[in-house]
């Protein structure tokens, strides 16, 4: 495949579109089921949507051990602090907006209306 070439792009039909891998929870498992039946993602790339999902898992299972322990934990010297998972939840939920990025699905760029391009200076008359 030529680099400046885009990757084929095969059409499933439902019944076609490969299964999901079975190491998904279900909020990786919510998120290949929503892809899939929006997209036509090709075969090699099902890995880097493989990664969102477990990525989905993660923040999912974090978020749920949030709510456990709390937002506000006592630290190692006894001082309140905040959940250090808070941090890794954050990191997981930017990690599939990544891959679905790379999958060309996510696009988070705002639309430019009319109007002058950002950061020109007005010229002279």
């Amino acid at each position: 495949m030529n680099l400046f070439q885009p990757a084929p792009l095969h059409i499933y039909r439902q019944a076609e579109a490969p299964e999901p891998p079975a190491e998904l929870a279900e909020a990786g498992l919510e998120l290949w089921q929503k892809v899939m039946r929006a997209h036509a993602i090709d075969e090699p790339l099902t890995e880097v949507l493989k990664l969102a999902c477990l990525s989905a898992d993660s923040a999912a299972s974090m978020r749920k051990q949030i709510k456990q322990e709390g937002e506000i934990v006592i630290g190692s010297t006894g001082q309140p602090t905040a959940n250090p998972l808070i941090a890794f939840e954050g990191a997981a939920q930017k990690r599939v907006v990544q891959f679905l990025k790379q999958l060309g699905i996510f696009d988070d760029e705002p639309k430019r209306g009319p109007g002058r391009p950002p950061n020109a200076k007005p010229g002279r008359y």
